[in-house]
């Protein structure tokens, strides 16, 4: 059994604009596979979706029938969840001032009415993939390439609502393989058991949170679901061929369990991250 495969969470576009019709045309020209555009015409909309949804991207009008842009974008930068959230401003005011005191804001853009659609499509692309890349770069683990602690706790949120499992493997004897081999050595045979991992799990939400520990996230119907998926990965490190620097092989053990949760109640999955995810390494089920 395969957890199903980890996909990118949705980009969110945050639309703050009252006119009907370029409402419209940017609801069309800004929408593209695996992207959502949400669209509003008050800054207490645009804040109130700010609170609901994880938003990656806001495009602002300046002119709003319950407040100035500007003070939308002031309140944003003040608060440490959107205090990075790309904005680029819509305006039909302009002015050498006013764009100077938008950016002065934090605005990342300042695009004047009427706008070249396609510059527009062109600007919030390249927005959202740079700032994709910055969010996979802070929660992959430099070692494997797979998640870290950070994408693994990501991953288990983004399954929040719903009957979920978090199974871990942790390696056993990987300090006297360091003491050994040297510390080199075992950072080769994670980083192997990483793709072994992976292979026997092929799209899965696979991480290394710290040393030989590996955890995945998975959507799972119970206990049968998440013992298999820990089968599935201690078969992986049984069967992975170990050789130290000598080329002298080895056998590699490891330890599984898992952690359920049926969605319904208040899972403790962030609470002293570390300490919660050894325990769940070890508990039974």
């Amino acid at each position: 059994m395969s957890p199903p495969a980890f996909s990118r969470p949705t980009a969110r576009v945050l639309v703050v604009e009252d006119d009907p019709e370029i409402q419209y045309l940017l609801s069309q020209v800004l929408a593209d596979e695996d992207r959502e555009v949400l669209v509003v015409a008050t800054a207490a909309d645009g804040e109130r979706l700010l609170g609901e949804k994880d938003i990656h991207l806001m495009v602002l009008d300046l002119l709003l029938p319950d407040a100035d842009g500007r003070t939308l974008l002031r309140t944003l930068r003040a608060r440490s969840a959107t205090a990075t959230l790309p904005v680029i401003v819509l305006t039909s005011r302009v002015s050498p001032e006013l764009r100077a005191e938008c950016y002065e804001l934090g605005a990342d853009s300042f695009l004047e009415k009427p706008f070249d659609p396609e510059l527009l499509a062109a600007d919030v692309a390249s927005r959202l993939e740079r700032a994709a890349a910055r969010t996979r770069q802070s929660h992959e683990d430099e070692l494997t390439g797979l998640l870290n602690l950070a994408g693994l706790l990501e991953a288990i949120d983004a399954l929040e609502g719903q009957p979920r499992a978090l199974v871990m493997v942790d390696l056993d004897g990987l300090r006297s393989v360091s003491d050994r081999f040297g510390w080199g050595t075992a950072e080769m045979i994670v980083d192997e058991v990483g793709k072994a991992l992976g292979a026997a799990l092929p799209g899965a939400a696979l991480a290394r949170p710290a040393g030989g520990e590996f955890g995945v996230a998975l959507a799972t119907a119970g206990v049968g679901d998440a013992e298999a998926v820990a089968s599935s990965l201690l078969e992986a490190v049984r069967r992975f061929p170990v050789k130290g620097p000598d080329g002298e092989p080895f056998r590699l053990t490891a330890a599984a369990g898992f952690h359920l949760d049926d969605g319904k109640g208040d899972a403790i999955w962030l609470v002293e991250a570390d300490r919660v995810l050894v325990e769940r390494a070890t508990e039974p089920g």
